[in-house]
């Protein structure tokens, strides 16, 4: 009996060169764009969900500004909030199609991410986080790289953005509008010095103190291959602001369950868009994300650095030796 193809196998033969600019991309004005469902999961986020949608919304706006007929939805799905919740929070009345749908108890953020995903209705599926304020030109800038993509690839795309991570008290979140070039960038992959917590197996300690910029190195993420030193491509993925086409994330059933807790609970889902359908990872190199970490609610770095290694383990051995039948199944 022929063996079964691993998700590890198809990832790491996936060629990602999408073959166009990505500047020249965003200069362009498509004819159209397509219609997005934004889905947040929430819990006990607090005010800072309203800064975001404020965020949120000025993007929203320029898009419908330019294409009348463009529709949109906002999903927040509140996991069961003790003491915050997404209701006492946010006026639903102040906000076009917005709607807040509130977990009985507790599920975890995979969990909230797939209802949010049963409950879509558009092409495009934006998954970010609560605490996350966007650039006013993000959501066309992500838009328009789809639709390029689709033209000229006749494929569809996985679009990430960058983030500026800061705290509460960051200047910016006094402005009433974001431009990107107001974000002074410090993602990780775009520059980074390996750290000695950051190791994953054994194999990663020779990257320890090296500096890497992997979106300049890997030219865009088009010269991918394999692994990039430590990491796979999956990983350029972060859950706090990134796009896909929806009946593609229900065609592999949306995130695996499997994911408990803090760290990687996004990456199953790209990880089987890329291996069963071919998408294309493609950055948004013009503008991102200002992500505001705060310790009463984020989980520490200290504990986040303890937990990647369970969670590297877990992905790079487990869930990518799946079969995509098992991966859809969630059979581990």
């Amino acid at each position: 009996m022929r063996k079964q193809t691993t998700l590890k196998e198809l990832l790491f033969k996936h060629n990602n060169d999408y073959g166009f600019d990505i500047i020249y991309s965003l200069s362009l004005q498509p004819v159209r764009v397509s219609n997005l469902s934004v889905i947040i999961p929430y819990f006990d986020t607090g005010s800072i969900i309203r800064l975001s949608l404020h965020h949120l919304y000025n993007s929203l706006n320029l898009v419908k500004s330019i294409y009348p007929d463009w529709s949109f939805e906002v999903i927040v799905v509140d996991d069961g909030s003790k003491k915050l919740s997404a209701g006492k929070q946010i006026k639903v009345p102040d906000y076009q199609h917005l709607k807040i749908i509130t977990n009985s108890e507790n599920k975890g953020r995979t969990s909230t991410r797939n209802i949010g995903l049963q409950k879509a209705q558009y092409e495009a599926c934006l998954f970010m986080d609560s605490d996350v304020l966007i650039d006013c030109q993000l959501i066309l800038n992500h838009l328009k790289i789809h639709s390029y993509n689709k033209k000229n690839n006749n494929s569809k795309a996985i679009t990430v953005s960058f983030f500026q991570f800061s705290d509460k008290e960051e200047s910016l979140l006094k402005l009433k509008n974001l431009a990107p070039a107001d974000l002074k960038l410090n993602d990780y992959r775009l520059y980074c010095k390996y750290g000695p917590t950051w190791i994953g197996c054994e194999e990663d300690k020779e990257f320890i103190g090296k500096e890497f910029r992997i979106v300049h190195d890997t030219n865009n993420f088009k010269d991918w291959n394999g692994l990039y030193k430590a990491w796979a491509l999956t990983n350029m993925v972060l859950g706090g602001f990134f796009m896909v086409d929806r009946k593609e994330a229900l065609k592999v059933n949306g995130f695996n369950e499997s994911f408990k807790g803090y760290g990687s609970t996004e990456t199953s889902l790209p990880t089987k868009l890329i291996a069963m359908f071919g998408d294309f990872l493609i950055p948004v190199l013009v503008g991102g994300c200002l992500h505001i970490e705060d310790n009463q609610i984020n989980v520490t770095r200290k504990d986040k650095d303890k937990i990647f290694w369970a969670k590297h383990d877990f992905y790079f051995n487990k869930y990518l030796a799946l079969t995509p039948d098992n991966a859809i199944k969630d059979k581990i």
